[in-house]
């Protein structure tokens, strides 16, 4: 199943997308990503996925130059060049990835001074009903909110 991909605000097939090879995140490994999907052609849990970017963005001094509107407008001008989110058949799985940047081969974060911000976007489809492994992601995430503050324990 192909994917459409929005790199830094222009959207490409998935032959055609491309990120420099100066690019930090591709170098270094300097970067951050979130993956969800749609329901009803909403993105779930948009705004504690947005926390947990940024929260990891923080913990690694990535910029995130993008509000959380303007990463939502990025997520639905590529579902609708991908023709998804439009119904309960249409629903997409999303990745935003947000990377240090293109720079000189250095560790001198300034030396990126602009992220890269990639959105992928494809056909959502179902998992197969592996019940410890649905537990074991959700035990992570509510793990990594705990940790980084973004949800109270309880």
């Amino acid at each position: 199943m192909a994917a459409t991909v929005n790199v830094n605000g222009r959207v490409f097939d998935q032959d055609h997308a491309v990120i420099s090879v100066f690019d930090h995140g591709f170098l270094y490994g300097e970067g951050v990503y979130e993956t969800l999907r749609t329901y009803n052609g909403q993105p779930f849990l948009f705004d504690r996925h947005m926390r947990r970017l940024r929260a990891s963005a923080a913990m690694l001094s990535l910029d995130v130059p993008l509000s959380d509107a303007q990463i939502d407008e990025r997520f639905r001008e590529t579902m609708r060049v991908a023709g998804l989110g439009t119904g309960p058949e249409r629903e997409a799985y999303l990745r935003i990835l947000i990377t240090r940047g293109q720079g000189e081969l250095t560790y001198e974060p300034a030396a990126c001074p602009t992220p890269s911000i990639v959105v992928i976007v494809k056909p959502h489809v179902a998992p197969p009903r592996l019940k410890a492994s649905c537990i074991a992601s959700a035990l992570f995430n509510r793990l990594f909110d705990l940790i980084s503050g973004l949800t109270e324990p309880g």
